[in-house]
């Protein structure tokens, strides 16, 4: 068995600014700095044994925090990268709407089968990512690994976790910034989830992912 402790990068500016962040940099904000600072407390006593995050920065520097407590290393992976949004990377979420709204819709109401105008579909992020994860759970059997990435690729993933098409993401709640998702990747295939979308130890810092987009 593989552990994974899967945690959404600290609140950004993108995130602040409500704009899609895609592969863009975003540092985190003050307030992601503090969550990432908390979630860092909340794991220091659990064994981790090996640290990935992608590597854009506010995914990165919230591993890190993480990571110092454990005097480890962070290994950056492009394939837990955000979801590539194209044409809307940098446009705030309401002028996505305006400039594209056939393809808002489908985002808004079938998201498992949205493509970004440019980017990359839904189905393509999660077949990456889910790859990587694959591949990380034979390299670290019957170890715990930390993996530090964004919340479309989580939900996407929670898809498979739950045993669900990409399709029926809808039915996958969002999740917050820094939040803690624990998933057992078991020898006979199966994927367990012991705890989802877990925020409680941010207290008065938790920030929610807006339930309009």
């Amino acid at each position: 068995m593989t552990r994974f402790i899967v945690i959404r990068h600290g609140q950004s500016e993108g995130n602040h600014n409500q704009v899609f962040q895609g592969q863009g940099e975003y540092p985190l904000t003050e307030l992601g700095q503090k969550q990432a600072s908390a979630t860092a407390d909340f794991l220091s006593n659990t064994e981790i044994h090996a640290f990935y995050a992608s590597d854009l920065s506010r995914a990165k520097d919230t591993a890190k925090q993480i990571a110092d407590r454990y005097r480890k290393p962070v290994v950056l992976c492009k394939r837990f990268r955000e979801l590539d949004v194209g044409l809307w990377q940098g446009v705030r979420y309401d002028e996505v709407k305006n400039a594209y709204p056939k393809e808002w819709d489908l985002w808004l109401n079938d998201i498992g089968n949205s493509h970004c105008n440019g980017g990359e579909s839904m189905r393509q992020m999660q077949h990456r990512a889910s790859t990587a994860f694959d591949e990380l759970a034979n390299k670290h059997n019957n170890q715990t690994v930390c993996v530090v990435t964004h919340g479309a690729v989580i939900r996407s993933m929670t898809c498979i976790w739950n045993s669900l098409d990409i399709t029926e993401m809808l039915q996958v709640e969002f999740f917050s910034n820094a939040s803690i998702s624990i998933v057992d990747y078991l020898d006979d295939n199966r994927k367990r989830i012991v705890v989802q979308n877990k925020h409680d130890h941010l207290e008065n810092l938790v920030t929610e992912f807006p339930k309009t987009i």
